[in-house]
């Protein structure tokens, strides 16, 4: 079979994860070096929470980062064929960091301080313009386009995500969410909230996205070893300077999901790991594969 792996991205995080991972020695020792590196007790907050604390974006962002790294790194312990067989590696949003460093691009101390800041720069920006984000389930973007054109005239609002041909998520100012909501419905859309603090891979994470781009530059990147799909894209990335750009881009523009699940499965990919917390991609992948199979390892009872 031809695999690729995959890394789920802000919204995945639940409380006790990796609890189960930290009997195994690899798993103890990323969490250990997470907590020093960040300088706060992250371990503690995944395992007991509160909840409320893991699901700030300055926390469950790194969280989910070193979980994921865990459940691949604990699983290639015994399956050694996921590093060296890996035909290609993506990640959703926070989920493309994580990816980069599977990927060789980054090393693990330099990727969690990029993800840490990222999480505080949203998160900032997040509390100096309130917004969130709507799954709209049943229309097809242009649709969406269609229907939210007339409210992007009064409030920043646009598409953010693409995860699947009949699920796109919206992002918007806190204001204007309501309405949209009704919009869409009146379209016979389901709408779903997401659990999340802003309005993420939007205009009004420009401020973030600034910040992040200074620290970017400085960043030591290395070409990938194996094939990397970038989210605003759904193109490969081949070198260190392309994968700055699609990474500076990635914090306000949409996330191209359901384009880089079907470019890789065009190209004979038919098996999809899912590393870390949850199942959000495995259930995105039948939306948009339904013939391709998915592989959660997310608990210690996956990796045996």
């Amino acid at each position: 079979m031809k695999f690729a792996i995959t890394f789920p991205g802000q919204g995945s995080q639940y409380v006790g994860m990796g609890s189960d991972l930290v009997s195994l020695p690899t798993a103890k020792r990323l969490f250990s070096q997470a907590d020093d590196i960040l300088q706060m007790n992250l371990s503690r907050i995944c395992w007991e929470g509160p909840l409320e604390t893991l699901s700030r974006t300055d926390v469950s962002q790194p969280a989910i980062f070193v979980h994921a790294l865990a459940c691949v790194e604990c699983y290639a312990e015994y399956h050694a064929e996921i590093f060296s067989h890996a035909y290609a590696t993506c990640g959703l949003s926070l989920g493309e960091y994580t990816a980069l460093v599977f990927a060789g691009v980054l090393d693990f101390t330099e990727a969690l301080r990029l993800v840490k800041l990222r999480g505080e720069l949203m998160q900032k920006a997040c509390d100096l313009r309130p917004g969130g984000m709507l799954a709209v389930i049943g229309l097809t973007v242009g649709r969406v386009t269609e229907i939210i054109a007339p409210l992007q005239e009064r409030y920043p609002l646009g598409i953010a995500n693409i995860n699947a041909p009949d699920q796109i998520v919206v992002a918007g100012a806190k204001e204007i969410l309501e309405e949209t909501a009704a919009c869409l419905r009146k379209a016979n859309a389901k709408i779903l909230p997401l659990k999340v603090a802003g309005a993420f891979h939007s205009v009004l994470m420009q401020s973030a996205q600034e910040k992040l781009a200074e620290e970017l530059a400085r960043a030591h990147l290395r070409a990938p070893r194996i094939p990397i799909v970038a989210n605003t894209t759904a193109r490969y990335v081949a070198d260190a300077e392309e994968i700055r750009r699609v990474l500076i881009a990635q914090v306000t523009a949409p996330v191209l999901w359901s384009d880089s699940l079907e470019l890789l499965f065009r190209e004979g990919v038919d098996t999809f790991y899912e590393m870390g917390p949850g199942n959000q991609l495995t259930g995105l992948l039948k939306r948009n594969v339904p013939q391709a199979k998915g592989i959660c390892v997310g608990k210690l009872e996956n990796i045996h």
